[in-house]
């Protein structure tokens, strides 16, 4: 809009300056004027080449003032044709960079064609894969259930296994023990025959089932346990020695004992929590001078046998009888009843037929004493001095009673 208003500006102003021209040409003709000395037609000529002069001038100058675009086009013409040139040439760049990149864009428009290519064919190999795999996972399940079964059969084995391994270090642990214990009787079998040639000539010090030593023990307790073990075994040794008995070699034991006997009575006193034990070490078989002991443990309960003050016995007795007729009957009767009816409530003696019933050759002599000087028919009792219990002593005293 504003380059059509420019124009239609130009045209009426050229025609306005053409108009006052032709009417100064027309004056300068009518009155024959003349300009510079020329004739009158050539001073018409100059005017109107002013005039057309004037008319070039005055539009290119409103064009110039009006238009940015004139202004260039008249004075910046080289500078426009250098930016031009350098437009150019940065086309030229540009479309040499729209080239490659057209390249790379046709290198990677036929690399995404090929890769579609190969994503087909993977979505091919995928499907196929899948396929596989489920039959895999059908196979995997059955070799599962297999796998289940052999474990469980495994399990099975192995347990079996392992009680067969626990069954074969029992039996080899026994033979092991077997094997000893035949060395041991193989030996035992030796000195047994070597000893009956002996005890035919020797003084026999020991009879099978006599008491070496014995102890008390509280079952449960350890250190108890060893300590009276420990005491029983130096007890047995010294008597053993006292009585005659000698190690087979120097520096040995008096007494023979089998290894695993020792382990198994410590075994049994630690079950037997809190219970009073008495632990006896005990002759096995005949044992003459000089040759050792062989011995066993014996166990038993140590229980009350008689409580203090209870009568165990009594006898009837003529105080008219002689001292030596008196005597006879308090240890052929009285003491001998004592000690069957302690033996039978389960009391310990030291040796086969040996006496329990203790009481002083003072305290014997003063009974007889008082029963013959009552010169007839008294009765003799026989009570408890103190509580007896399973281990001995039996003290027993003597009270004297009329018929």
């Amino acid at each position: 809009m504003y380059g059509i208003t420019l124009i239609g500006v130009l045209v009426i102003l050229g025609g306005v300056i053409a108009y006052i021209g032709d009417k100064i040409g027309m004056t300068v003709g009518k009155k024959r004027l003349t300009l510079f000395g020329l004739r009158p037609k050539h001073t018409s000529i100059l005017v109107t080449i002013i005039t057309g002069i004037v008319i070039s001038t005055l539009s290119l100058t409103v064009l110039t003032l009006a238009s940015q675009d004139v202004r260039t086009a008249l004075f910046g013409m080289e500078e426009l044709k250098t930016q031009l040139v350098s437009l150019a040439r940065a086309v030229d760049e540009k479309d040499e960079e729209l080239e490659d990149v057209q390249d790379k864009y046709d290198g990677l428009t036929r690399e995404i064609a090929a890769k579609e290519d190969r994503l087909v064919d993977l979505q091919h190999e995928l499907e196929e894969l899948v396929a596989e795999r489920q039959e895999y996972m059908e196979r995997l399940e059955g070799k599962r259930g297999e796998l289940d079964e052999a474990r469980t059969a495994i399990e099975s084995l192995s347990e079996t296994r392992d009680e067969l391994e626990s069954r074969v270090e029992e039996l080899t642990a026994q033979r092991g023990e077997l094997q000893k214990q035949i060395t041991e009787l193989t030996q035992a079998k030796e000195y047994y025959e070597e000893s009956l040639v002996r005890v035919r000539t020797e003084d026999i010090i020991f009879q099978p089932r006599e008491e070496l030593a014995s102890v008390v023990i509280r079952g449960g307790e350890d250190e108890r346990i060893r300590s009276g073990m420990r005491e029983l075994m130096e007890d047995a040794m010294q008597h053993s020695l006292m009585r005659g008995a000698r190690p087979e070699t120097d520096g040995g034991s008096p007494i023979r004992l089998r290894e695993y006997e020792l382990k198994q009575t410590n075994d049994i006193l630690e079950t037997l929590d809190g219970q009073e034990i008495i632990v006896r070490l005990v002759a096995t078989s005949n044992t003459v001078r000089g040759e050792p002991v062989n011995v066993r443990f014996e166990l038993h309960e140590n229980k009350l046998v008689f409580s203090e003050g209870e009568a165990i016995a009594s006898v009837t007795i003529d105080g008219s009888k002689s001292s030596s007729e008196i005597q006879n009957i308090l240890l052929s009767e009285l003491l001998l009843d004592v000690n069957h009816k302690a033996q039978d409530r389960g009391m310990l003696h030291k040796s086969i037929g040996g006496e329990v019933g203790e009481l002083s050759p003072t305290d014997f002599f003063d009974i007889v004493e008082e029963i013959l000087d009552r010169e007839g028919p008294v009765e003799v009792t026989a009570y408890a001095a103190h509580d007896a219990w399973t281990k001995p002593p039996l003290n027993i005293e003597l009270i004297i009673s009329d018929v």
